[in-house]
């Protein structure tokens, strides 16, 4: 696959937002070198394996600290801080009671979250496989805004990365930035690792090394009911009560 075709298929963020992003990133004091990474591709040289990963070094990122909810919440913190200084927030946000802001440790360049505005006694928590209430129609909004400006969507739940579980946010992520530095396509994107289907609209990546299902992107349906199952049947094993999971959004129609 050659640089023009995959950069058709995984465009960056659009080039509009992404200069809207910087100007945030500099009110909300994030310097340059937070978001310029050096990458390494990692790939099986025996071939054996399509799987492949890229590593970043991140000086930057290295100083973040993973909060404790009895010290404060951080994104109640930055909420306050764009009610102070709007220029801390990047665009509008396709969810109600949000905002969207630069992540203060950013993974790469134009990597953000939407947050949601309720705070303290008001906290709205991560969806997780007890608590689906809303979740389709919060996926379609995002995917519908992913689709829109370049970003991908990445949810996660506690147990599965994510550091504040207990105020609700979701990431949008910028891959074809990535992509285009090492003019490559690695992990779940890449373009050698074959579909199999499983059943009707849902489908696996063939030698995937981790446990994963595909869903077609406008069955979000399918994405909740699939999750709610999950949860009865194995949440009761998991000392939280739910099932830690990612959502990540692709950018072929998954």
């Amino acid at each position: 696959m050659t640089q023009n075709s995959f950069t058709e298929i995984f465009p960056e963020v659009k080039k509009v937002f992404l200069n809207k992003w910087e100007k945030a990133a500099k009110a909300s004091g994030i310097p340059k070198e937070a978001y310029e990474h050096q990458l390494r591709l990692v790939e099986d040289p025996s071939g054996n394996s399509k799987y492949n990963f890229c590593v970043m070094f991140n000086i930057y990122r290295s100083k973040y600290k993973r909060p404790a909810q009895s010290e404060g919440c951080p994104l109640c913190n930055a909420v306050n801080l764009v009610e102070k200084n709007p220029k801390r927030a990047v665009t509008n946000s396709p969810l109600p009671n949000s905002v969207i802001i630069p992540n203060i440790f950013p993974t790469m360049y134009g990597a953000s979250l939407i947050i949601s505005t309720q705070k303290q006694d008001n906290h709205v928590p991560i969806h997780n496989t007890s608590n689906l209430k809303g979740l389709e129609d919060k996926l379609s909004k995002l995917f519908k805004f992913g689709n829109e400006t370049g970003w991908q969507i990445h949810y996660n739940t506690e147990g599965a990365g994510a550091s504040i579980p207990w105020h609700d946010h979701s990431h949008l992520m910028n891959f074809g930035n990535f992509f285009n530095k090492i003019n490559r396509i690695y992990g779940y994107e890449n373009p050698d690792l074959n579909l199999k289907k499983v059943n009707n609209q849902v489908y696996k990546l063939e030698n995937f090394p981790f446990f994963h299902l595909i869903f077609p992107e406008k069955e979000v349906g399918k994405i909740s009911h699939f999750l709610k199952n999950l949860g009865k049947q194995m949440g009761s094993k998991f000392e939280q009560g739910f099932v830690p999971h990612w959502i990540c959004q692709g950018k072929k129609g998954f």
